[in-house]
């Protein structure tokens, strides 16, 4: 619809498109939450369920200036392994063409989630809110969710939009550091969504601008 929209400039399909893209890759951090298929779980590496849907809509978000599509819609890619994508077959689209432009994105965007995951989502882990706290039991409980992290392997993907807040209320924290964890959490979370189309565009405007050089 979004081709033929915009190919025919016939407003109502593209309209009717966009709205489509928009609302399974959505412009708020709770909207997404609630149509991901990401679930946090103590398994070795993430729960990911996919046919590839999300590679094309990025790659129809990318050509037709919606760049914020295009954002999630690469999140969601990097999701999955090269293997995966690899093996992916979408029903209506085939399988994936996985070219050369797409798995440099793909291999930064990894890159970049993996730094975002650290060092603004799992923040938390890395406050001092625990050892400030009179409870004992609560710096104990901070070193065991990072210990838990690492374990399952979680540390090591870039899932950096994933809430965690079910792990912090599970963790025998006292209610003051849970509280404030929370905070400092879905704060992080939040900077990530909100850099998330700045990042991904950087990237790929950058690799624009070098096939333009050569």
């Amino acid at each position: 619809l979004l081709r033929l929209g915009s190919k025919y400039s016939i407003p109502r399909l593209r309209d009717e498109a966009v709205a489509r893209l928009i609302s399974c890759y959505p412009d708020t951090l709770i909207s997404f939450w609630n149509t991901q298929m990401l679930t946090y779980s103590r398994k070795p590496r993430a729960i990911v369920q996919s046919d590839g849907e999300e590679y094309f809509a990025y790659r129809l978000a990318w050509t037709h200036d919606l760049p914020h599509v295009a954002a999630v819609a690469l999140y969601k890619c990097c999701q999955h392994s090269i293997s995966s994508l690899k093996n992916m077959v979408h029903p209506s689209c085939g399988p994936l063409d996985l070219d050369r432009d797409f798995l440099l994105y793909y291999g930064e965007g990894r890159e970049k989630l993996l730094e975002y995951k650290i060092t603004w989502s799992l923040a938390f882990l890395n406050s001092d809110v625990t050892q400030k706290c009179k409870e004992q039991a609560c710096e104990m409980a901070r070193v065991g969710m990072i210990v838990e992290l690492h374990q399952s392997g979680m540390m090591r993907h870039p899932d950096a939009l994933t809430d965690h807040r079910r792990m912090i209320r599970r963790s025998e924290l006292c209610p003051a550091c849970t509280s404030q964890l929370e905070d400092i959490h879905i704060e992080g979370l939040q900077g990530v969504w909100d850099d998330l189309e700045r990042c991904f565009g950087t990237l790929q405007r950058g690799r624009s601008m070098e096939a333009d050089d050569d």
